[in-house]
C-alpha cells in the first residue's frame, strides 16, 4: 500500500519517522496483518503487508490511517494538523518479489533524491497495469 500525508505536507521527518512506521506496523498487527516492511519519505508511506482475512481493504486502511493519525499528534503542536490523505494505492505482490520490495521500501530516501512522489506513484501504477486519471490522484 502507498499513501500520503494530507496535501502531501512533508510531516514525516527524521525525528519521528521511525515512530510513525512503528505505529503503522503495530496497527497492522492488531488487525492480524503480517508486516514485511514500512518506510517512505517526508510526504508518503509504503507499507508491504498481508491483508487481514476478516476485514475488507478499505476498512483496514481506514483503521490504520485513523489510529496512526491520532497517535502522530502526540509529537507536539506542529503535528496537530497531521492527517493522512483519504486515498491510497494497493497492489497485489507476487511472493517471489517480496525481498525486492522490502529493499525498495528501505531505499526510499535514496530513490527520492531523483524521483518525486508523484512520478513514483505514476510509475508504480503503470508497472502494475493500472489506469488512472491524474485529476483524481492529487485531490
Amino acid at each position: 500500500m502507498i499513501f500520503s500525508t494530507l496535501n502531501r505536507v512533508p510531516f514525516i521527518n527524521e525525528g519521528i519517522e521511525n515512530s510513525i512506521y512503528e505505529d503503522l506496523r503495530n496497527e497492522c498487527i492488531k488487525l492480524d496483518s503480517e508486516v514485511f516492511a514500512v518506510g517512505g519519505y517526508y510526504d508518503h508511506v509504503h507499507l508491504l503487508c498481508t491483508l487481514p482475512k476478516k476485514i475488507a481493504l478499505i476498512r483496514f486502511m481506514e483503521e490504520i490511517k485513523k489510529n496512526t493519525s491520532s497517535s502522530t499528534k502526540k509529537f507536539g503542536s506542529y503535528f496537530e494538523h497531521f492527517y493522512w490523505h483519504d486515498g491510497y494505492t494497493a497492489v497485489s505482490v507476487c511472493p517471489s518479489k517480496i525481498s525486492e520490495l522490502i529493499q525498495y521500501i528501505n531505499n526510499q530516501k535514496h530513490i527520492h533524491r531523483y524521483l518525486s512522489y508523484k512520478d513514483e506513484l505514476k510509475m508504480i501504477l503503470k508497472e502494475n497495469g493500472m489506469e488512472y486519471d491524474e485529476k483524481y490522484l492529487w485531490r
